[in-house]
C-alpha cells in the first residue's frame, strides 16, 4: 500500500493485486478440481450400484423359471443406469453343484470414462426340493 503525506492509505499496488488474483485463482482451481473428482467418484459408485441391481434383476428372473430350464446364457446387452444412457453386457454362468443345486453367476460389465471396463459379479445358489411325496405321487404303474 502506498502512504500519502498525511499517513492515509491510498490503495493497493499492481503487484499486490496480481499476487492476490493469482492466489485466488490457485485456490479456485484446486476447489473446482476436487469437486469434479468427487463427482466422477459419485458417478462411478452410482453405476456400480445400478449394475448390482441389474445383476439382481437377472437372478430374480432366473428364479422365476423352472429349475431345469435355468442354463448359462451368452453375453447380452443390458441397461444399467436408468437415469442416464449407460448400457453394458451381462453374462450368466450356471454351474451344477449337485443334482439338486445350481450356482448362478451373473457378471455385468460396462465401460466408463477409463479405458478399462468396470464390472460387478453377483452369485447365488438355486436349489430344488423334491420330496418323497411328490416323487411317489408322480409314479404311475
Amino acid at each position: 500500500m502506498v502512504l500519502t503525506r498525511f499517513g492515509r492509505k491510498r490503495g493497493f499496488t499492481l503487484p499486490e493485486m496480481l499476487i492476490s488474483i493469482g492466489l485466488f485463482g490457485l485456490v479456485w482451481v484446486s476447489l473446482v478440481g476436487s469437486i469434479l473428482a468427487g463427482k466422477a467418484v459419485e458417478i462411478r459408485a452410482r453405476h456400480k450400484i445400478q449394475a448390482t441391481y441389474a445383476a439382481q434383476r437377472v437372478i430374480e428372473n432366473l428364479r422365476g423359471l423352472p429349475y431345469l430350464s435355468v442354463i448359462s446364457a451368452p453375453d447380452t446387452a443390458i441397461e444399467i443406469d436408468r437415469q442416464g444412457p449407460l448400457f453394458g453386457t451381462s453374462a450368466v454362468t450356471v454351474s451344477f453343484i449337485n443334482a439338486y443345486c445350481k450356482k448362478i453367476n451373473v457378471r455385468i460389465t460396462w465401460r466408463e470414462l477409463t479405458p478399462l471396463g468396470q464390472s460387478v459379479a453377483v452369485s447365488e445358489s438355486l436349489s430344488t426340493y423334491i420330496s418323497a411325496f411328490s416323487a411317489a405321487s408322480s409314479f404311475t404303474p
